[in-house]
């Protein structure tokens, strides 16, 4: 199980394996776990020996490079916007 951060639950929910949409290695050392929640929603989490702590993150940040920089502290995750495409 993962804690992650749901927008439209307002609230951190866990959420299993059957839940993984995808994991990509964005670089050594951070991973992007992405996950659909129970209502749908599309949530991520940053994770890797090279994020300090987990970090969850929402649509359009799951962007891999945007991820990549937040999991550093480079820049400011971009809010949600209504809608996600890949």
């Amino acid at each position: 199980m993962f804690p992650v951060y749901c927008p439209q639950h307002d609230s951190t929910v866990l959420l299993g394996l059957s839940r993984m949409r995808r994991m990509v290695n964005l670089e050594p050392g951070v991973i992007l776990l992405e996950f659909t929640c129970y209502d749908g929603e599309v949530v991520g989490l940053l994770t890797g020996s090279r994020v300090p702590g987990e970090v969850s993150v929402t649509p359009p940040s799951l962007d891999d490079q945007v991820a990549c920089d937040a999991a550093r502290g480079d820049v400011a995750v971009p809010e949600r916007e209504a809608s996600y495409s890949e």
